[in-house]
């Protein structure tokens, strides 16, 4: 790991500095069959998923048990931690021990399950708010080799069609629905696209990230 300091000289003579360590990799995603190379090296993946370890944030995990995380994972022979897309953002201890531990890190962001208003100006403007944050406090992490916007973040046909309500329809209930629930995806999977693939990527871009969008 490498420590990097950064002095602002302001106008009125005053310093502001801000230092973080960060590592060198070569990092390279391979689509089929799915793996990484990591220095030209094959990696398999070994890891399991992240979930908030508490209803409340503010007593999910401190600092003993961030570290407890990271070591339980090692001690497992896991070498990748995901950072699930329906919890929360794991804390700076969190990603400092995965660099300086050597455990890799699969980040999506908190969108997932489900419709969210995209074309919704004060959703949209806060969700990108959200994603410049984020992207802005980890992309100098080299743990963080695989950066995902979503986790499932659609609701598909196939899991209305298995609910109770649904089932409990008529045949020809059931496919007039269907043909709502079609022109309804078809509707919103439009606006998804320009979200996903369009304005939270520009987001992501714009810090350096090159991103999966899941569409």
């Amino acid at each position: 790991m490498y420590d990097i300091e950064v002095k602002l000289l302001l106008k009125n003579g005053h310093t502001q500095t801000t230092s973080v360590k960060v590592g060198l990799r070569k990092l390279e995603f391979i689509k089929s069959p799915f793996h990484f190379l990591i220095n030209d090296v094959p990696i398999y993946m070994k890891g399991a998923s992240q979930l908030p370890m508490d209803y409340y944030p503010d007593r999910m995990l401190n600092d003993h048990e961030v570290e407890w995380l990271i070591d339980s994972a090692i001690a497992s022979n896991f070498n990748l931690i995901r950072i699930w897309g329906g919890g929360a953002y794991m804390s700076d201890k969190f990603y400092q021990l995965a660099d300086a531990k050597g455990i890799m890190v699969w980040q999506e962001m908190m969108f997932s399950g489900q419709y969210y208003p995209v074309v919704d100006d004060k959703f949209l403007q806060n969700a990108l708010v959200e994603v410049r944050e984020q992207a802005g406090r980890l992309q100098h992490h080299a743990c963080i080799i695989y950066w995902v916007l979503n986790n499932d973040a659609t609701m598909s046909l196939e899991r209305e069609q298995k609910s109770p309500y649904f089932q409990s329809l008529s045949k020809k209930a059931q496919a007039e629905a269907t043909l709502k629930i079609q022109e309804h995806i078809e509707g919103y999977m439009q606006n998804y696209r320009v979200f996903y693939n369009t304005q939270l990527t520009g987001v992501m871009k714009n810090a350096g990230i090159s991103v999966d969008k899941h569409f």
